[in-house]
């Protein structure tokens, strides 16, 4: 009778451990899908974003945009230029009692060129419309 009951207990382990493992299979099929998926959504917003990058930067396209609008571009004046320069040390106010860390000019650069980074609208996709010459 023992022996019918170990059989009939370890029976049961083995197909309860048999069964998680096709549920952890399939729960990782699934898993697999949905990152699948993920990524050709990133890829696509990839390519939408890397043909923007190359739109704004074709002189072309550029030109046609702003002839579109009727902008005009002239240089600017030489009151208009400034020289920009990057403050390698801050002022901090002598009253606060902190001292900022020395930071070096490239930290600098990083943290003007994110600001300006942030600042930036989301790119949006435009076909083009190129006639035959």
């Amino acid at each position: 009778m023992r022996r019918f009951f170990f059989g009939l207990i370890l029976s049961t382990c083995l197909a309860l451990g048999y069964v998680q493992q096709r549920v952890w299979l399939i729960t990782l099929g699934y898993r697999v899908e949905r990152l699948a998926a993920q990524r050709d959504d990133l890829l696509d917003q990839h390519r939408v974003l890397h043909y923007n990058v190359l739109a704004l930067q074709s002189p072309v396209i550029l030109d046609e945009r702003l002839a579109q609008r009727d902008v005009q571009l002239t240089p600017p004046k030489a009151i208009e230029v400034l020289p920009h320069r990057l403050e390698v040390n801050p002022p901090v106010p002598a009253w606060s009692g902190v001292t900022q860390p020395e930071s070096s000019w490239w930290q600098q650069a990083w943290k003007q060129g994110s600001r300006w980074l942030e600042n930036g609208r989301q790119a949006v996709a435009e076909p083009t419309r190129e006639e035959p010459r």
